[in-house]
């Protein structure tokens, strides 16, 4: 099959002109161009590379670098005319969905609509019951996701980067966590947890403050990656477990809006309406090394997202993950969670 590649090119950072030694605004715009063209380039070499041995490709190397130069660059005193800041995060994430496109465009593995990622994720549906239905058209960008083998999942339409759970044996399913003694608190990935969205008086909270955010949240982002009992402010105070500060080596986790949580819902499938990569046959198993490709799970529940109803302040949207459900639930009840972070 071919597939014109102009349109996808066009999706691409490219080099950088040269520039004066004078920062100015654009300048500095300049130089981020040129780090995140140097940051497509590895990656891509990185994808020829493994392509060839038939191997996973390894991008740590090069999203390391991006990353050192990005901070370097906005550590520089000039950097103060730059247009944006604290962006190196977000220019990653447009990256690897890029790069990811142009790849599996060239691998021919489904043909990539040009800048899919610009485009609304399709729905799964593969049946058709007439003319003109959605599982005729198959219209939006197909549902593509990626087990990064780091207990996350990328969603190469997004560029979304998400959460992984795994099985932990325990007396009651689901079971509530309350407290960080509470026991069932003690594995932020486990998927038979279920956390309240708001603390107080059953029925009558709204505030985003419940130990969705206080326990799980805070696992994720200020605890070590291998060992959630320590607490982190850098990759230096988890030394001793030999992981990164924060959950695959990243800070920024939190709730996904209703949106994004329905985003990747293929509605192909049920119990769960999800892709493979969500739910496998090691959860089946027990499975509880989340980053082994091998092991995924999803509770088949309600999750909640981070959106509260509009004229409901004291429910919040959720999902329903083994049908594709939207629904609104109240905010002191206890449902699933799966965290999300990057996006454009």
């Amino acid at each position: 099959m071919r597939t014109n590649l102009t349109g996808l090119l066009l999706c691409l950072p490219i080099a950088a002109p040269a520039i004066a030694a004078d920062w100015t605004a654009s300048s500095c715009a300049a130089r981020k161009v040129g780090l995140a063209a140097k940051a497509v380039n590895c990656r891509l070499v990185t994808e020829a590379k493994a392509a060839k041995t038939m191997s996973a490709p390894a991008f740590d190397s090069c999203d390391q670098k991006f990353l050192a130069s990005s901070l370097r660059l906005e550590s520089d005193e000039r950097a103060s005319v730059c247009p944006t800041s604290g962006d190196g995060e977000s220019v990653l994430d447009f990256v690897r969905a890029s790069t990811a496109h142009l790849a599996a465009t060239l691998k021919d593995v489904e043909a990539m609509s040009p800048c899919a990622a610009l485009q609304a994720p399709a729905s799964g549906q593969r049946v058709t019951y007439g003319r003109g239905d959605d599982g005729s058209s198959h219209l939006g960008a197909t549902l593509q996701f990626t087990d990064n083998g780091d207990g996350t999942i990328t969603d190469q339409v997004t560029g979304l980067m998400w959460e992984k759970k795994k099985w932990v044996n325990q007396a009651w399913y689901p079971a509530t966590c309350n407290s960080v003694t509470d026991p069932y608190c003690a594995d932020p990935h486990n998927v038979n947890t279920v956390y309240a969205w708001a603390a107080g008086y059953p029925g009558r909270a709204s505030s985003y403050d419940g130990p969705v955010v206080t326990l799980f949240l805070e696992q994720l982002n200020n605890r070590c990656d291998r060992d959630v009992s320590v607490a982190c402010a850098s990759n230096a105070d988890c030394n001793a477990s030999g992981g990164a500060c924060g959950f695959a080596g990243y800070r920024d986790w939190r709730l996904p809006n209703v949106n994004e949580l329905a985003g990747i819902v293929d509605y192909g499938r049920s119990i769960p309406a999800l892709d493979p990569l969500f739910h496998n046959a090691g959860c089946a198993a027990h499975c509880s090394d989340v980053r082994s490709t091998d092991c995924s799970c999803d509770s088949n529940t309600i999750h909640w997202s981070s959106s509260t109803g509009g004229s409901y302040p004291l429910h919040a949207w959720a999902v329903d993950t083994a049908r594709g459900h939207v629904e609104l639930a109240n905010k002191t009840t206890g449902e699933s969670v799966r965290a999300v972070r990057g996006g454009y």
